[in-house]
């Protein structure tokens, strides 16, 4: 058990210093598939459950309907500034370009 425990850890320190050394998501795969496969199949699945996570995130946006068509329009310059970092003016030929 204790033997088992000890190859699972040092499995465990290999992907870790790989994952770290890694650039990319293809690099970050890698990493993941190149060790044990019992190890793999478990990090495969936190990465999979990470990704759900995300996706769920971002699809539970809240959104505020008719805010570009009515509420930008509304704000005064000094909001408008204070929101987007840029004047209203500004925003507007950097749309015309």
């Amino acid at each position: 058990m204790a033997r088992q425990q000890l190859i699972v850890a040092t499995e465990m320190q290999a992907v870790v210093q790989c994952l770290l050394a890694a650039s990319d998501d293809t690099e970050i795969m890698e990493c993941v598939t190149n060790e044990s496969s019992s190890l793999s199949g478990t990090l495969i699945a936190a990465l999979n459950a990470c990704e759900a996570e995300q996706r769920s995130v971002a699809r539970n946006a809240v959104t505020v309907e008719n805010f570009v068509e009515v509420t930008v329009p509304a704000y005064s310059e000094m909001e408008f500034k204070q929101h987007f970092r840029l004047s209203r003016c500004t925003f507007e030929v950097g749309c015309l370009m």
